[in-house]
């Protein structure tokens, strides 16, 4: 009999003869069961032979009345999971059968539906697609072997390590010189003394540097030739070596501002250089007073209460009139002009005629008479003091020129 999970008897069999007859082995089939046991039974009931003795083999098959086949998938891979291109109608799964057909490889039960996908370029879940849902790496591939792949040919893998002629390296610039992977920064020789300006560069996939650019960056002056860390320095306010510096190892002096333009310098203002001449400088130091071009050493001291000529003394050697004696001399025409005439009631010695910053213009000597003419057209416009020595004493008058 048939029972279902209630225990309610879905069918029952009787099978038999008039004797003994007993079940060994019950084994389903596709569309029903074959019943296995032994019958010492002649004809009679079911049974349709006579006994050949005792406990005779007997084998009966029962259909089902309730039996409509269906269709099991061999499962050669015992996995539980069907082969879709192997089946077999029944009503019951026979051995080595399933009622599914998802296998996608019956004949590793490591693959179907129910297992894990790893990575091994295998659908091992069946679900027709190749390692999915498993974490991608990225592999750049390398043709030249130097260990950097081309950014533009790629391979997405969910193995850690790479497959052959890949690398997981990128930035392969030259993928077909193994010598080269990345660029190589190039500075500008805009002079061509093949050194470098660090401040104008690029990069270049190259071995070799493009014209115009060499591998160092050692250039100060990268717009002129004569400068260069091969260069020897000179004179001329310039780092021509570029170390740095400027002008060293060059013999140096002392120069002074002369602000006043007299050629004469100040020595409390002083540069040290190795040019021999500078623009408002110069190598004398003496001047006393460098805002003042009248005033340095070898000038003529006028009378203005000054160190004229910077030997520390104000007006030294000048004559300071205090006494005029009008009547001693006569001086005419007065004012004058090309020439002038001096009489005295005496006779005259020296006559000496001083401009108004008392300095010495004419110097008339040993006259020894009382009426002396001279020239004065060389003389500007202005007022001037003569000094006439008489036998006794000196006296001073005045005359202008027009």
């Amino acid at each position: 009999m048939k029972l279902n999970s209630l225990g309610v008897i879905l069918w029952q069999n009787n099978i038999g003869g008039l004797f003994d007859d007993l079940l060994f082995k019950l084994h389903p089939t596709n569309d029903g069961y074959i019943l296995s046991g032994s019958s010492s039974s002649n004809i009679s009931g079911d049974k349709t032979e006579n006994s050949n003795g005792a406990n005779d083999y007997w084998n009966v098959k029962l259909f089902p009345e309730d039996c409509i086949p269906i269709s099991f998938y061999s499962d050669a891979d015992l996995d539980g999971y069907g082969n879709s291109l192997i089946s077999t109608d029944a009503c019951f799964a026979p051995l080595g059968y399933v009622l599914n057909n998802l296998d996608c490889n019956d004949t590793d039960n490591l693959i179907n539906p129910g297992v894990i996908e790893v990575c091994n370029e295998i659908d091992d879940d069946c679900n027709f697609i190749i390692d999915d849902a498993l974490p991608l790496n990225t592999f750049y591939f390398d043709a030249d072997s130097d260990g950097y792949g081309n950014l533009l040919i790629t391979l997405f893998s969910c193995s850690e390590i790479p497959p052959l002629g890949y690398t997981t390296a990128i930035a392969d610039c030259d993928d077909e010189n193994p010598l080269i992977h990345e660029p190589i920064l190039f500075f500008a020789d805009l002079d061509g003394d093949l050194y470098g300006d660090e401040l104008n560069s690029d990069l270049y996939c190259t071995l070799v540097p493009p014209i115009g650019y060499v591998t160092n960056n050692l250039d100060c002056n990268d717009s002129t030739n004569l400068i260069n860390p091969l260069t020897n320095e000179v004179c001329n306010n310039l780092d021509d070596n570029c170390n740095t510096y400027i002008d060293e190892s060059i013999p140096n002096q002392t120069l002074y501002i002369d602000a006043d333009g007299d050629d004469f310098g100040n020595f409390l203002n002083d540069t040290i250089t190795c040019f021999f001449e500078i623009t408002r400088y110069v190598i004398d130091s003496s001047d006393c007073d460098d805002t003042n071009p009248e005033i340095y050493p070898g000038s003529l001291e006028i009378l203005n209460g000054l160190d004229d000529n910077c030997n520390q003394l104000i007006d030294d050697g000048l004559v300071v009139i205090e006494n005029f004696e009008k009547d001693a001399i006569r001086i005419f025409p007065n004012p004058s002009f090309g020439q002038i005439n001096i009489l005295s009631h005496v006779e005259l010695n020296n006559i000496i005629v001083y401009d108004m910053l008392g300095q010495s213009v004419i110097n008339v000597f040993e006259i020894n008479q009382n009426f002396l003419q001279f020239d004065i057209s060389f003389l500007l416009s202005g007022c001037y003091t003569v000094e006439v020595n008489l036998k006794d004493k000196k006296v001073y008058s005045k005359f202008i020129i027009n």
